[in-house]
């Protein structure tokens, strides 16, 4: 297979996210981002790709013949149909309309980049790590926002944990003392302030790492109470945040 990915995407916002991610990951391949109508049958003549990522959620009742259209036009490449929910009868009709595999966007790390590995080939520029894995316990009340991280921190030697509030975050944090925290200041629950006020004071925590990763920028005045050892604003570039964390967990590459 090629090292194309091409990634059907209608909302602009959505195919950053996927890209940056997916060059993070696969270094070594070539991620084309597009619009269903935006010429993308043309981009498939033109070169075709090894897999095709089609986010069925956005492209609402087009996804079918989109699939239809792309299996005629690149009958050699792997389609996978990204969905918030893919039961039953979406599975199925993805999979009639020529679609390899229905993927819910929540096991995206457990399913397709293993899937993207195998299609793509050895050389595409999966990263593992062998030893201990560091723990990063990530407090953030948008699930697919902790899916992106746990995605982004695979390339290093880090197992990601997932709290969707402050609280549970707290819980968890004081089951399994993380070597690093990421923290969502936006919360409805409990908001990071709060969370990291609560993370200071406990004896056994005090001294884990804590990084904000908000859209609230580091400059502002409440962002400058925050007691927190770095800052990461959203969006975030990949590269950056695996640096980030990795230096404050004292990885070495």
């Amino acid at each position: 297979m090629g090292g194309l990915i091409m990634v059907i995407e209608n909302d602009e916002a959505l195919g950053k996210v996927m890209r940056d991610w997916l060059e993070t990951v696969f270094m070594e391949c070539d991620v084309l981002v597009t619009r269903h109508d935006n010429g993308a049958d043309l981009a498939v003549r033109a070169r075709p790709p090894g897999a095709i990522l089609i986010d069925v959620d956005t492209l609402g009742a087009a996804c079918m013949e989109a699939i239809q259209d792309f299996k005629r036009e690149a009958p050699d490449a792997t389609i996978l149909a990204l969905a918030m929910d893919d039961h039953e009868a979406l599975r199925e009709d993805v999979l009639e309309a020529g679609a390899d595999a229905c993927i819910r966007k929540t096991d995206m790390g457990d399913r397709l980049l293993p899937l993207l590995e195998e299609i793509l080939g050895p050389n595409a520029g999966l990263t593992h790590y062998k030893g201990r894995r560091k723990t990063v316990l990530c407090i953030e009340d948008e699930l697919e926002m902790i899916k992106l991280i746990e995605l982004t921190l695979q390339r290093g030697p880090f197992r990601v944990l997932g709290a969707v509030s402050g609280q549970q975050g707290i819980d968890i944090a004081r089951h399994v003392r993380p070597d690093v925290v990421l923290l969502d200041l936006m919360m409805p629950d409990m908001d990071g302030w709060e969370v990291a006020r609560r993370l200071r004071a406990d004896e056994e925590l005090r001294d884990v790492p804590i990084i904000a990763v908000s859209v609230v920028h580091p400059s502002s005045y409440p962002a400058r109470e925050l007691a927190v050892d770095d800052y990461v604003t959203k969006p975030f570039v990949p590269d950056e945040l695996l640096r980030r964390v990795g230096e404050i967990a004292q990885v070495v590459a």
